[in-house]
């Protein structure tokens, strides 16, 4: 059951026509790219999901329900033989694990690896199969099948979280606080701090403009995407702040809610700025050692506008070595 909170933002979100466009516009192409074949049917697919969740806006309480019809009979989750559901296999398995891996691999500091909020545990495995030592946590375990030979725990307690201080090289949230309470935020990050020395984020962010991100010559590293100067990096910064933070949650609850069903995810819209991701890291006990804006990526099936924060626990890191 969605939080009430959730359903009024999303409800604003499918009622603000530029979020609208923005994110249809998003997903459609997204789809395109690895739905080869059915161009003309994903383009009918989205319309017909931003319509149905539209028209459900104006009774917040079917929109849930609506959610889940949309998730079973548009994109026929339950049968791994549609052309969707085999298209986000081929991708969750292949594209995304390859490339989540090859980004890790080039930030990580260590080998002793915490996937907190590991979701499927596909890009653990990867982890895995690279030679890394993975424990894998979630508050809800919808691992894949092929994850389940990997140590898991679940997760009681955001505040005690079960591991010695400094057990891990790093601990690595992809895409995983904004689906945390805001007071919990905190209370997480202390935790991730005290356990590993390393902690590696991936976040949705907004606030973006063209006069802090200079696109025809960018001051931010882009080095996951290779093209800061991408369509939807541009459209997302014609958007006004709070419109691309509505995009954002139109960008978080299709693909969680509709496409993969997963009904009882929490939802609370955590989105950030960089700026602010900054100081609560900050203020949580992490150094940020690296900060860098990926904009849409471009290998993402379910795109958003996210940057990648490399911290080090403030406790584990020389004095010498503070710089802020």
């Amino acid at each position: 059951m969605l939080k009430s909170d959730t359903v009024a933002q999303t409800v604003e979100a499918l009622h603000d026509p530029a979020a609208v466009a923005f994110a249809q516009m998003c997903l459609a192409a997204s789809y395109a790219r690895y739905c080869v074949g059915h161009v003309d049917a994903v383009r009918e697919m989205v319309a017909e999901v931003f319509h149905c969740l539209i028209a459900a806006s104006h009774r917040p309480e079917t929109l849930l329900d609506e959610a889940r019809r949309l998730s079973l009979t548009l994109f026929q989750r339950d049968d791994s033989t549609h052309w969707f559901t085999a298209a986000y296999h081929r991708y969750k398995t292949g594209v995304r694990q390859e490339q989540d891996f090859h980004n890790l691999q080039r930030m990580l500091t260590g080998r002793r690896i915490l996937d907190f909020g590991c979701g499927s545990g596909l890009t653990a495995v990867r982890l895995k199969q690279g030679g890394y030592d993975v424990v894998t946590a979630d508050v809800l375990d919808y691992r894949a099948p092929t994850a389940f030979h990997l140590p898991f725990v679940p997760v009681r307690s955001l505040s005690a979280l079960p591991f010695a201080d400094g057990a891990f090289d790093a601990a690595v949230a992809l895409c995983v606080l904004h689906h945390i309470d805001s007071d919990q935020i905190p209370v997480i990050l202390a935790e991730l701090a005290r356990v590993a020395r390393q902690v590696l984020l991936v976040e949705d962010v907004y606030g973006v403009e063209h006069a802090a991100l200079d696109v025809a010559d960018c001051t931010v590293a882009t080095p996951f995407n290779g093209n800061a100067a991408d369509d939807m990096l541009r459209h997302f910064m014609a958007l006004n702040r709070h419109q691309q933070y509505l995009a954002l949650i139109l960008l978080d609850f299709i693909p969680n809610i509709v496409v993969l069903g997963i009904a009882d995810m929490n939802m609370p819209y955590q989105f950030k700025t960089v700026d602010e991701w900054e100081r609560l890291l900050h203020a949580s006990g992490l150094h940020v050692a690296a900060v860098h804006f990926c904009g849409f990526e471009t290998y993402r099936m379910h795109p958003s506008c996210r940057a990648w924060l490399s911290c080090v626990s403030r406790q584990r890191l020389p004095a010498g070595e503070l710089r802020r």
